[in-house]
């Protein structure tokens, strides 16, 4: 993989339609839609913007091992017909991608399924976490607190490596941001799928009865040097958070409250005249407490 494509992909994560940012109605791949669930392409409002309704499930009801067991899946809605930015702008992607979402008590999942007709060319590097290398990457980028500016971004690649950056100023980025999240990743002869597990400890959202976030879904395919995503956009637009889709329908979710312990210990010595022949005399005497300033 060319370290520009790498780069690129890593700083915008988001794939672009055709001028006019319209939704395409092609089906890529021969694979389809699993499960029963309804197809979401982009079932857009006025302004083109792709809309992925949230499934509300039990935490518990959901084990991060990559693959799509539990009943709750099926009744997600899917996002998919996915639009390159690269190689070919514009144009629908060469494989069939597929997002879900489900959202419990404490934490976000995503389950993302890459088909692929040649699944024997999957490109996967074990590697330090956010080390690039040469592999195919499914990704999550989330507008939680829904300014269309900042957003936390998450991405493996088939080998379970994970790399996380954190979005701001629309266009920014901070690629030493560390997040606490899970994911897990499976493959078989139909291509490979990744589920997320992302804790709200980790995001920032607002303190309302019902939200609308912002996000989009990526994919790297390594041996085209194709990326991909389901919220369109093109270069010539410039954005990239503000050109998310929106996840709707995210209710009574209580915004984190993070407290930041910082640790410390208080260590002296002691000297005091005496005598030398009293029981209890120390002439050095070590004094030391511990605690921990909380913000």
């Amino acid at each position: 993989m060319k370290r520009r494509h790498v780069g690129y992909m890593l700083g915008l994560m988001v794939a672009l339609a055709g001028p006019g940012a319209e939704i395409r109605a092609q089906e890529q791949g021969s694979a389809p839609s699993s499960g029963g669930a309804p197809v979401v392409p982009g079932c857009c409002d006025s302004e083109d913007v792709p809309i992925l309704p949230a499934t509300r499930v039990a935490d518990a009801d959901v084990t991060v091992d990559g693959a799509m067991e539990e009943a709750a899946w099926a009744a997600a809605a899917v996002a998919t017909r996915f639009t390159q930015f690269e190689p070919d702008e514009g144009q629908p992607a060469t494989q069939r991608t597929e997002a879900r979402v489900l959202y419990g008590a404490t934490a976000l999942f995503v389950f993302m399924r890459a088909h692929d007709t040649s699944p024997g060319e999957i490109a996967s590097q074990l590697t330090r976490r956010d080390q690039q290398s040469y592999s195919d990457l499914l990704g999550v980028v989330i507008d939680s607190y829904f300014d269309r500016r900042t957003a936390f971004q998450f991405v493996v690649n088939p080998a379970g490596v994970k790399q996380d950056v954190y979005r701001f100023d629309d266009t920014g980025e901070d690629a030493g941001w560390d997040a606490v999240w899970d994911v897990a990743t499976a493959r078989d002869e139909a291509g490979w799928s990744a589920e997320f597990r992302i804790p709200y400890s980790q995001l920032r959202f607002r303190d309302r009865e019902e939200q609308t976030w912002g996000i989009n879904f990526m994919r790297h395919l390594a041996r085209r040097e194709e990326l991909s995503a389901w919220a369109p956009t093109t270069r010539a637009d410039g954005g990239i958070v503000s050109r998310f889709g929106e996840l709707r329908g995210l209710r009574d979710l209580d915004p984190p409250r993070r407290l930041e312990v910082l640790p410390y210990s208080l260590a002296s010595l002691r000297r005091a005249p005496g005598d030398a022949a009293h029981p209890f005399y120390r002439p050095n005497d070590a004094l030391g407490s511990v605690g921990a300033d909380v913000k």
